[in-house]
């Protein structure tokens, strides 16, 4: 969340300094203010309207007025922070279906683009186990060990396997393990039990 944030917050900054880069300290404040009263696109809601409840007033408004200033004020204290507190629980509330729907498309576009390769139980994979050695480059590193035996599905997302008969059994996800092609070792595993496909479907 931070770095998708200092992603906006660079290319906000590259658009107003200058051709040296040198005064981006000096523009800061300004680009700030303008990110927080601006609004957001998964909350639907400007990051100041979620803190203080309002928006801030700008110089502009001193100059033309504020929208807001043919509204009937609270006449008590006690109205205003009532009037304040629902104000904020309808906003949040808001925030959170906004945040829902946000991330239903997301998930949407990324689940366009996926693939399920199809597993059971008797087949060889490859195990993305990615691990960096002292003194050897990371490009020239092989990032999945084995081949690895699948034994069982514990559900549709997990899958038991092992390296050989006798060593131990380890529990990874399904993300983590592409078919193997080659050649493979023996098998020692009966196809056909009752745990042969993922208990639900994928």
């Amino acid at each position: 969340m931070l770095e998708r944030f200092h992603r906006t917050l660079n290319s906000m900054l590259a658009k107003v300094v200058d051709d040296r880069q040198r005064d981006w300290c000096e523009r800061l404040p300004a680009v700030m203010a303008a990110y927080r009263a601006s609004t957001h696109e998964s909350t639907g809601f400007s990051p100041n309207l979620l803190m203080f409840g309002h928006e801030n007033r700008l110089p502009i408004d001193l100059v033309f007025g504020s929208p807001d200033e043919g509204e009937e004020r609270s006449p008590t204290y006690d109205e205003y922070v009532e009037g304040q507190k629902n104000r904020f629980q309808d906003a949040y509330q808001m925030v959170r279906r906004n945040l829902g729907a946000a991330a239903a498309r997301r998930k949407e576009r990324y689940d366009t683009g996926v693939k399920v390769i199809p597993l059971s139980v008797g087949q060889w994979i490859w195990y993305y186990y990615p691990r960096r050695r002292v003194g050897m480059s990371p490009k020239l590193q092989k990032w999945y060990s084995g081949p690895f035996l699948i034994v069982r599905f514990v559900d549709s997302h997990n899958l038991v396997i092992q390296r050989s008969k006798r060593s131990r059994p380890m529990v990874v996800h399904r993300d983590k393990v592409k078919p193997c092609w080659g050649a493979t070792p023996t098998s020692w595993v009966s196809v056909g039990g009752p745990h042969e496909r993922p208990l639900s479907p994928v």
